[in-house]
């Protein structure tokens, strides 16, 4: 009785899980009938265009048409025609319609890189510059990729083979002159290992450099230090002597200046003494010729005169002494 339960709870468990994938498988089929009604109906508002190609160049429908990187639209069917010819119809995302001038071109990308192995070829969108656009159902050129041989062609082999050729005799050229300038090279290399040998002994002796310039500049502030200190100490002398010597200044301007007056008057005084002295003489003069000094008894009386006058004659002579004062006068005045 549980082997048969456990049995039919498996059978149950097995439906259950068969179910959601039957359910899942059906979703995802509906999202994706969806989506392809969807993209559809948004192409029907699409601007259809014709074009012909002589070769398809793997070009097919669902090929991207792309404008600087951004895709604008696709293939929408490729059929070949009577002739031989592929014709193409594309549709471009009406968003785009400004673009779509009567010279805009279609060009098939013939770049070689990755996305191009993996997606194929695709489709590009060269704007015109005419003022008309392009109506719905135009037609609008296709520019074809060259092939090799075409390519080959074009090219003009001789000329290129020329230019080989020139380019091939000047790479000659080239090496014989490198060859020739080895031996300048190999100088050239042997002078920069030379200087660089000398910069490596400068580099040694830097250091000892900037220690002598490190004690020159010590000697230096040391001496401008014992400078400080002999410029302070010779100031406070400095100024005691110039305080000094501007009191002595003022001091002999004050004397100048109260001898000042006993100068002014000197001149007065030596004219008051030349004066007395000249009065002197002039009395002298005319006592010692007085008539009554020449009279009877003059003699003695003069001799007795000057006994009193002068009582040492041979100190005081009055004629001596009268010529001293009136010479001393003389002098004066001069």
């Amino acid at each position: 009785m549980t082997a048969r339960t456990d049995a039919v709870e498996e059978l149950r468990r097995q439906d259950r899980t068969l179910g959601f994938f039957i359910v899942l498988a059906c979703g995802i089929a509906l999202y994706l009938l969806l989506q392809q009604t969807y993209a559809q109906n948004q192409k029907l508002g699409w601007i259809k265009l014709e074009s012909l190609l002589s070769n398809s160049f793997g070009v097919k429908t669902g090929t991207l048409i792309e404008l600087s990187g951004v895709t604008i639209g696709q293939v929408g069917d490729v059929r070949l025609r009577k002739d031989a010819r592929v014709e193409i119809d594309t549709l471009i995302d009406d968003q785009y319609a400004q673009l779509l001038k009567v010279d805009s071109r279609l060009q098939v990308s013939s770049a070689l890189g990755l996305e191009t192995v993996l997606s194929g070829s695709s489709l590009e969108l060269i704007p015109g510059t005419s003022d008309q656009l392009l109506e719905n159902g135009g037609s609008i050129a296709i520019v074809e990729p060259k092939s090799i041989d075409q390519i080959m062609d074009e090219m003009k082999l001789e000329e290129l083979a020329l230019q080989i050729q020139t380019i091939v005799g000047n790479l000659e050229t080239i090496t014989s002159n490198l060859a020739a300038q080895q031996n300048e090279v190999a100088a050239a290399l042997a002078n920069m290992s030379a200087f660089t040998g000398e910069l490596v002994v400068i580099a040694e002796e830097i250091p000892q450099l900037l220690k002598s310039v490190d004690h020159t500049l010590g000697s230096f502030d040391s001496s401008l230090d014992n400078l400080d200190i002999a410029i302070n100490n010779f100031a406070a002398p400095a100024t005691t002597l110039m305080e000094t010597s501007d009191r002595f200044m003022r001091g002999a301007e004050q004397s100048m200046l109260a001898l000042q007056p006993t100068l002014d008057a000197m001149p007065g005084v030596l004219s008051s003494a030349n004066q007395t002295m000249l009065t002197l003489n002039k009395l002298t003069g005319q006592v010692s010729n007085h008539w009554l000094l020449r009279s009877e008894g003059g003699a003695e009386g003069t001799e007795l005169l000057h006994h009193r006058m002068l009582s040492d004659e041979s100190l005081y002579d009055s004629r001596e002494v009268t010529a001293d004062m009136t010479n001393g006068s003389r002098s004066n005045d001069q």
